[in-house]
């Protein structure tokens, strides 16, 4: 993951000018001088979706749907382009069942043995050229809602959030899902809030939605618009947010195509429909693909460490300010508590534990089991803010950073 880091430019290079105690120099800024070791435009993209929607197929189908103009000419190339090894079963006109192992499946981030699990065990990066110019650097992360129950979920999600920590600049997450599903999972909607709680709200700008298995719809969505469209109304609804959810940002693939290409490479029978029906799944899949990478192009990059160092930097202000205050109210311990204790689960220790213990020493009790996110912190900076005996520097270091990175001024009105 290091190759790429130094695209990445670190924000004390940057400077704006405003009026206030401090400089928050918002994530969506980009660097202002080029990087020469990069040569090539990239995109950091980070895949997210529950075990068994076949992500990592999507990847090399997508790759492959780049490369090649027709399902003929891939056929014609002689060997499917698998920058992922997957594990897929097909069967024949018999119903006879056929494992079909392609690329090295060596990789020690993904298990085969066990199809019920989330095959890739560790987030993964891949990378492909999207042109000449482009590269596209590609994510593969566990599978959400794990078959082996909420300890592993919890796990997977540890994993992908130290991921997205290592990369520092994000271009898009995306959630791949399952086509013509009736309903999502109680454990898939628990885990998918887990997943977004990481971010601020201009963050989820960088969504993006990739629905597989979408021949059976007609490469739409199908059933699984109703359950998706519930998800993000409960979720913008109980957090004041917009999640994005339209034609710029949702993507109909699938992978048929590139499984009849991976089967005839093993010479494996594989005529359930007319190869007609993969040409034609082929062309959809290149043109969503096609889509998915034009949209890229016009996402506005999000810095999340920076994003994080100053949220931090706003903490020590507000840690500073209350740290000799013998006269302050529980109900302003506990928000700086609550706090304290989201960056210490961020980040797993970190400079957050001092400040946890700090809070602990003026009363303030942790919980047996919480589950913070950035948005309900963000909003308890903004009641910090509306209340009436905070001090004007952490009020206004506050409202500096909650105006950084919030979309329309959310949470920011009245401040």
């Amino acid at each position: 993951m290091k190759s790429y880091q130094a695209a990445c430019q670190h924000h004390k290079d940057l400077t704006i000018a405003r009026n206030i105690p401090i400089k928050i120099i918002p994530a969506f800024l980009e660097p202002t001088t080029p990087v020469a070791s990069e040569k090539k435009k990239f995109y950091n993209v980070f895949i997210l979706g529950q075990s068994g929607t076949g992500k990592s197929t999507f990847v090399n189908a997508m790759t492959n749907y780049l490369q090649y103009e027709s399902l003929n000419k891939a056929l014609a190339a002689g060997k499917p382009t698998c920058i992922i090894p997957c594990k897929f079963e097909v069967q024949d006109d018999d119903y006879k069942s056929t494992i079909v192992n392609v690329g090295d499946a060596t990789n020690s981030s993904e298990n085969f043995n066990d199809l019920g699990h989330s095959v890739t065990q560790k987030p993964q990066e891949y990378k492909f050229n999207a042109n000449k110019n482009e590269i596209v650097h590609l994510f593969d992360t566990p599978g959400l809602a794990d078959s082996r129950g909420i300890n592993q979920d919890d796990i997977n999600l540890d994993l992908i959030r130290k991921a997205v920590f290592e990369v520092d600049c994000l271009h898009a997450l995306c959630f791949v899902l399952k086509a013509n599903e009736s309903k999502l999972s109680a454990s898939l909607e628990t885990t998918m809030q887990s997943l977004l709680s990481f971010f601020p709200p201009n963050a989820f700008e960088l969504i993006i939605f990739c629905f597989t298995h979408s021949r059976g719809s007609g490469y739409t969505i199908g059933d699984t618009i109703k359950p998706i469209r519930t998800f993000i109304d409960n979720f913008n609804q109980s957090n004041n947010v917009m999640l994005p959810f339209g034609k710029e940002n949702i993507f109909c693939m699938d992978n048929e195509g590139f499984r009849f290409l991976c089967a005839k490479f093993r010479n494996i029978a594989y005529t359930t429909t007319s190869s007609q029906e993969y040409e034609l799944s082929w062309q959809k899949s290149r043109d969503a693909s096609f889509k998915f990478i034009n949209h890229l192009k016009t996402m506005k990059p999000f810095y999340i460490k920076i994003f994080y160092d100053d949220f931090i930097g706003m903490f020590k202000i507000w840690a500073n300010n209350i740290r000799n205050d013998r006269n302050i109210s529980s109900e302003r311990i506990n928000r700086f508590g609550k706090t304290a204790l989201f960056l210490q689960q961020v980040f797993l220790g970190n400079d957050a534990e001092k400040y946890l213990e700090f809070a602990v020493s003026k009363g303030y009790k942790i919980p047996a089991r919480s589950s913070l996110s950035c948005l309900f912190i963000m909003n308890l900076m903004r009641q910090e803010c509306a209340d009436r005996d905070t001090q004007y520097d952490i009020r206004e270091a506050i409202k500096t950073f909650l105006v950084s990175y919030t979309i329309n001024n959310f949470l920011a009105t009245d401040l």
